[in-house]
């Protein structure tokens, strides 16, 4: 199976492109006495955002020579060949909103811009109604560590939506690259507090966070 989709959430598209425009919701209602009335409030505009679908092919030129000499079925393993490209073009692209969600100053081009001009990571996504910003990673950036996992838990506690509502988010999957795998295991299932000599409990281990190596990355 494909691994993006243990990253990303699909959806199925059946025009050539697809707009998504949201909303936020209310704000806290207000007291209001007999009689009194209702105070209204309004919907605030977050913008749109469009979706563009492509489509991807790749085909394999064979002579009649030779389909005449195959003897050891090398054409059906061109075939084979051909599905593994396309296994590869869709991870590829599937892990795209990941690998270029970073600025141009980490590496990777801002292929994807949201609604609000900025990156997937950006460190500062204004949120409209507050006048506060959020952010997608931590500034400055910081390694895999018991800490740094501890400090993207509270990032996630301390998400609010556009009215300043907490958003109550739980986090569920730390995502690594394969060079990290051991070190994601000592840092979730260690018993005791990962790497040190302390008889404090491992504060991961009930966070209900597991791991996912992907080579894609």
């Amino acid at each position: 199976p494909e691994r993006y989709l243990s990253i990303v959430n699909e959806k199925n598209a059946k025009r050539a492109f697809e707009d998504e425009f949201r909303i936020a919701g209310w704000g806290r209602l207000a007291a209001k006495g007999e009689l009194a009335t209702t105070m209204l409030d309004e919907p605030i505009k977050i913008g749109g955002q469009r979706y563009v679908n492509k489509t991807y092919a790749l085909g394999v030129a064979i002579s009649k020579e030779m389909r005449d000499d195959a003897q050891y079925a090398e054409i059906l393993a061109l075939a084979e060949m051909l599905g593994l490209s396309s296994y590869w073009t869709t991870e590829l692209y599937g892990h795209e909103v990941i690998n270029n969600g970073f600025g141009i100053g980490q590496g990777a081009n801002p292929k994807y811009i949201g609604r609000d001009g900025l990156t997937l990571f950006h460190t500062a996504h204004p949120i409209q109604g507050t006048g506060a910003t959020m952010g997608n990673r931590p500034n400055p950036d910081v390694d895999l560590s018991e800490a740094g996992i501890e400090a993207g838990i509270l990032a996630f506690d301390l998400q609010q939506n556009e009215r300043g509502m907490p958003i109550l988010l739980q986090p569920r999957t730390l995502i690594i690259h394969p060079s990290n795998r051991q070190l994601a295991k000592r840092l979730l299932m260690s018993a005791g507090f990962p790497m040190t000599n302390w008889n404090d409990v491992n504060p991961l281990q009930d966070e209900g966070l597991s791991s996912f190596s992907d080579p894609w990355l």
